[in-house]
């Protein structure tokens, strides 16, 4: 992780209940996805998470150098605060029309928009002054 932001959102409720999350998290290493002798380069990946009463996170990245939407992302849980510790577990990772199309030009596959590729966990520590 690079660099990042992420916005917290409470409930007026006593204690308050996090509500929603917003921002960005940049991340400059990446995949390399192979098939035989063709290899597809996903790099600069940045997680745009927008998690309210509705979540439209996505995950961006360079395919080949070019930038698409990457990955819908949809978070189970919110983000875990322990000290200057935050993890996020949990986030299911599924491919956008994009770059199933863009996978399947390169290595001659047929994978589907909403393909479920897996689950993620995002471990970060926070530094710099936020504010309360």
């Amino acid at each position: 992780i690079t660099q990042g932001k992420l916005i917290l959102s409470y409930t007026t409720a006593q204690p308050p209940v996090l509500a929603g999350v917003r921002g960005t998290i940049a991340h400059t290493g990446g995949l390399s996805l192979k098939k035989g002798s063709v290899t597809v380069r996903v790099r600069n990946l940045v997680i745009v998470a927008n998690k309210a009463a509705t979540d439209t996170s996505k995950l961006t990245a360079q395919v080949n150098g070019k930038r698409i939407d990457f990955a819908t992302l949809t978070f189970s849980s919110w983000p875990e605060i322990a000290g200057k510790n935050v993890t996020v577990n949990g986030v299911g990772v599924k491919l956008t029309g994009a770059a199933a199309t863009a996978l399947n030009t390169v290595f001659g596959t047929s994978l589907a928009a909403d393909t479920t590729v897996g689950t993620a966990m995002v471990k970060a520590r926070l530094v710099g002054k936020g504010k309360a």
